[in-house]
């Protein structure tokens, strides 16, 4: 008699385990789905890319073995620059300002090694990597000219003959242009809000970390504290 009121107590026990494991359960389903839905209400609809836009990379140092300065300016004969965007900028590399014209940018950047982590940072063995601007146009015409000015040299294309799979090289195969698609930000986030760690190592990320968090009086701390959170 005993052994059966154990027994029965026991399945008691197991049934209820059960039932609280699938009350958990659907409670946190119904939370998550909850919070998604939420984010997705406060996110603002995503805005098409201009079909008039067209956008292209333009990159410098493909053969540089050491690092080289190539401060610059892209100017259009006809048209306007609508966006200027960095590729693969690092620490000391910027996009200036030109007020009171929309066909002309100007840059400054430096070719360097690439970034490696701590364990692989072996000075013999860091290649350097090219880097550039993608700018993107509008009102442009068949006749558009381009005119990339550089300290390392100038070079000339058409618009028009940039299509999609298509690239140019020019100064001896150390720069290159080609086409991408254009593309609109759905936020704008201020720069002082990307914190980029300088010097990440193996045991902190296991690949490029990019940590998002409010403006700080020390931004590397900052990095930090998310490196630790995202461990």
């Amino acid at each position: 008699m005993n052994m059966k009121k154990k027994n029965w107590r026991f399945a008691i026990s197991i049934l209820a385990l059960i039932v609280t494991i699938i009350f958990v359960l659907s409670y946190l389903s119904i939370d998550r789905n909850t919070r998604t839905s939420r984010v997705n209400a406060e996110a603002p609809p995503p805005t098409a890319p201009n079909e008039t836009e067209t956008s292209f990379r333009i990159l410098l140092g493909l053969t540089d073995t050491q690092n080289s300065v190539w401060d610059g300016s892209f100017e259009i004969s006809a048209g306007e620059v609508v966006r200027t965007e960095p590729w693969r900028f690092m620490e000391g590399d910027s996009i200036e300002e030109t007020a009171g014209s929309t066909g002309i940018v100007r840059w400054k950047l430096t070719t360097r090694p690439a970034r490696a982590f701590a364990s692989a940072q072996n000075p013999a063995r860091q290649n350097v990597v090219a880097n550039g601007v993608t700018v993107t146009l509008s009102k442009t015409n068949s006749s558009t000219e381009a005119v990339v000015k550089t300290t390392q040299g100038e070079f000339r294309f058409r618009t028009a003959e940039i299509t999609y799979g298509k690239s140019l090289k020019f100064l001896g195969g150390r720069a290159m242009v080609d086409r991408v698609p254009a593309a609109t930000a759905i936020t704008k986030l201020p720069m002082s809000r990307i914190i980029l760690p300088r010097r990440p190592t193996a045991t902190a990320v296991s690949g490029w970390l990019i940590c998002i968090s409010r403006p700080t009086r020390n931004s590397e701390a900052s990095a930090g504290r998310c490196l630790r959170t995202m461990r």
